[in-house]
């Protein structure tokens, strides 16, 4: 049992001694931030500052050095030009006024560098001039007391073979010491001695394992007494059985090599399998297809009907090759070890069968590292989350090395995701592997081209109308995403599409798909005008609808309706709808429909429909409408409140009716000519009592019999004689008859003959 000890002792040990390496730096690019990882010892004091130049990290008492040779390898020099670094500091130029920050994730020091308005993971680096102050930042250390220490036993010399239970020698040995009635245990002690190298090997190198100085244990504890001086030498073996950054079952409770693969760092410090762990392209030959899949079929079992496990997980890699999933699946089942054991193999046939992982994914500690890994995580869910920073170069390598019969059933996967993640620029490469491998795309690459075509600003209909043609599985999708376009452009649809929705609605009925459509449904029936079915179709669906999905529809066929459709159907569904309805509608809406109300005469429905918005929704737009409801229903005193402070040019002229209406003609009139309403102004001036002052506001006919009223006789007529007095009159009287000849010859005053 000593000898036990030693071995394992020596071996857990023996990876500490080791020469320290320098630390690499892994670096990545996401749309509004760059990120640099390195691997830091929780116990390792830090310091980081931002200056006009860029940012400077130094690890104090470390003097290691920096590994940056791969930096710029997946990195583009956007934000972070160049890095220098020496035995303990880092120093990162920056091209451009970005914010940053260095945090800590578990064992990993982050910096971010992010564009302005980006919000950051971690605090701000305060910026300094002096190079010789650093911000501080005190190190995260480990509780003391959850530390578990063993003893430290001084290892002996080992023999020159290590001990392995499959090696014959020792086996050999062990039988010609060991009585014939123990040789099974002493077999069985082999095992565990094997195996309990190789766990604390493991946790040794995971970090599981530290050194912990602490004084020597006494003889009765080891069985043998050491001298002083190498006791003080000699540290204990600690085990950290607590802490936050250590996943305990990456190293003691399962292998690190489940499948036989190699592991890497990914940027946030999780393993990664290695490239040949999905090596796709390998799974097959060039071969046909029969050509391959017969002889695979005939391996699966021997002659006496005993299935070959190695056979089934060729079998099933040659199906994943060919794209066929569901086959691959099948074969996994033929034996639960298998599948219990292949999990990828499941993973990727699954993927191919159903264009994700039912029930959720297996990579998703894998969307961040940089092998061919990162292909199969984009894959495995509904799409990339966006808080993470996706390896895109990787995923398109990896499609790349891909056959061309698998790559064009998984590139317009990858597009789609791609561009819903945000990245255009890798969601175009996708496409662009399989366009340089065939002359016509099919209708899923069409699809993916038409979700290109979409976020770039340009009209994607002619692309959905091919994929629509095609009568594909994409081709229902394609439908709900041109009648969703001609929507969103305010474009007609016709008749025709209207129909195909609704019959692709009953042939899909009871599937995600098919409740898109019947949304879609309603939609197109809005856009051609049939409100009534629209409505109806609507009252059915709506139970079965989100609160927010039921608002956002039936405000979809309320715009439509105020827009196209007729009087009577618009103030129909107006004076049905519940108050609950109408206040769910949105602002926007809220002022189309009383804008309609308005020119349709309902003044006082048009300040129910605007009296209950808030403050904040508020605008001029909604003071000039209840302003010309309160004119129409003789409230000036509320018209002249709701246009305070507003002097634009239609708020003049409603304030000019306002005093038309409160007898100020004089003022009305002037305030219509000033804003051009000629006839306006006119009408008040006539209705004035002062026409003297008036003939700058009128025209010139009314202008000369407005001067009829200004007399020309003289007040003390007594001073004339009585011939005198009527020669004036006649000439007032000829005055005046001249300028009703003129005002009644004026064309603007002609009754046309019926």
């Amino acid at each position: 049992m000593k000898n036990i000890w030693l071995l394992v002792l020596y071996c857990s040990f023996w990876g500490t001694f080791v020469e320290a390496k320098q630390l690499p730096l892994r670096s990545g690019d996401h749309p509004t931030f760059s990120r640099i990882t390195l691997p830091v010892p929780l116990e390792q004091k830090w310091a980081g500052k931002q200056t006009d130049q860029g940012i400077e990290l130094e690890l104090l008492e470390y003097n290691g050095g920096f590994d940056i040779s791969d930096v710029f390898k997946r990195m583009l020099r956007l934000r972070i030009s160049e890095i220098q670094a020496n035995e303990s500091r880092l120093i990162l130029s920056l091209n451009c006024a970005c914010s940053s920050t260095i945090f800590r994730s578990g064992d990993l020091l982050v910096i971010d560098v992010a564009d302005k308005g980006t919000p950051l993971s971690g605090p701000p680096l305060e910026r300094s001039n002096n190079p010789d102050q650093l911000q501080a930042i005190r190190p995260q250390v480990r509780a003391e007391a959850t530390k578990v220490v063993l003893p430290w036993i001084k290892p002996k010399p080992l023999p020159n073979t290590l001990l392995d239970h499959n090696n014959l020698t020792q086996r050999q040995q062990l039988a010609e010491t060991t009585d014939e009635g123990n040789i099974e245990r002493a077999e069985l002690l082999l095992e565990m001695q094997s195996e309990l190298v190789k766990e604390f090997s493991q946790a040794a190198t995971s970090g599981l394992l530290n050194h912990n100085q602490l004084p020597s244990i006494g003889q009765e504890e080891v069985g043998q007494i050491e001298p002083e001086s190498s006791k003080a030498d000699e540290p204990p073996l600690q085990l950290d059985t607590k802490t936050n950054n250590v996943r305990v079952s990456d190293s003691m409770d399962r292998q690190f090599n489940s499948e036989g693969t190699a592991f890497l760092n990914s940027i946030a410090g999780v393993e990664c399998p290695a490239d040949h762990t999905f090596e796709v392209e390998n799974w097959g030959t060039e071969q046909s297809f029969s050509a391959q899949i017969g002889p695979a079929r005939n391996a699966l079992s021997n002659s006496r009907d005993k299935m070959n496990a190695e056979a089934a997980e060729t079998l099933s890699k040659l199906y994943i090759y060919w794209g066929f999933g569901a086959e691959a699946l099948a074969v996994l089942n033929l034996d639960s070890a298998l599948k219990n054991k292949r999990p990828n193999l499941v993973a990727l046939a699954t993927i191919l069968e159903h264009g994700t992982q039912i029930g959720g994914s297996s990579f998703t500690q894998h969307f961040e590292c940089d092998s061919n890994v990162a292909l199969w995580a984009a894959l495995s869910v509904p799409e990339i989350p966006q808080n993470i920073l996706f390896d895109t170069e990787s995923a398109l390598l990896a499609l790349n090395r891909l056959p061309s019969h698998l790559r064009k059933v998984l590139a317009p996967a990858l597009s789609t995701k791609l561009l819903e993640y945000g990245d255009k620029s890798g969601a175009e490469a996708a496409i662009r592997s399989i366009e340089r491998i065939t002359d016509k795309l099919d209708a899923p690459a069409r699809l993916a081209q038409a979700h290109l075509a979409t976020a770039a600003g340009t009209p994607s209909a002619p692309l959905l109308e091919e994929v629509i043609e095609t009568n594909s599985p994409q081709s229902a999708e394609a439908l709900v995403k041109l009648v969703k376009e001609k929507q969103a452009r305010d474009e007609p649809v016709s008749v025709e599409t209207a129909k195909l929705v609704d019959a692709y609605a009953q042939e899909l009925r009871g599937t995600e798909l098919g409740n898109q459509l019947l949304e879609t449904q309603i939609i197109a029936l809005s856009k051609t005008n049939l409100f009534e079915k629209a409505l109806e179709k609507f009252k059915v669906l709506s139970p079965s609808l989100s609160p927010k999905a039921s608002q956002e529809l039936y405000q979809t066929i309320v715009l439509q309706l105020t827009t196209n459709g007729s009087d009577i159907q618009f103030l129909e569904e107006v004076f049905n709808m519940e108050k609950r309805s109408l206040e769910t509608l949105s602002t926007k809406a809220k002022y189309l429909v009383a804008s309609r109300l308005m020119d349709l005469g309902f003044p006082l429905e048009v300040q129910k429909t605007l009296d209950n918005l808030t403050s904040l929704e508020t605008s001029e737009h909604h003071s000039i409408l209840l302003a010309r409801a309160a004119i129409a229903l003789n409230q000036p005193a509320r018209a002249q409140a709701e246009l305070k402070g507003i002097t634009t040019p239609e708020a003049a002229l409603l304030i000019a009716q306002t005093k038309e209406m409160r007898g100020e003609f004089l003022e009305a009139s002037q305030i219509f000519a000033e804003n051009n309403a000629d006839a306006e102004a006119e009408r008040a001036a006539w209705l004035s009592s002062e026409w003297d002052s008036l003939n700058t506001v009128i025209s010139k006919p009314l202008a000369s019999v407005a001067t009829l009223s200004q007399t020309n006789l003289p007040t003390d007529s007594s001073a004339l004689g009585p011939l005198s007095t009527a020669n004036l009159a006649v000439e007032e009287s000829n005055t005046a008859r001249k300028a009703l000849e003129q005002m009644l010859g004026e064309p603007s005053l002609q009754v046309p003959a019926d």
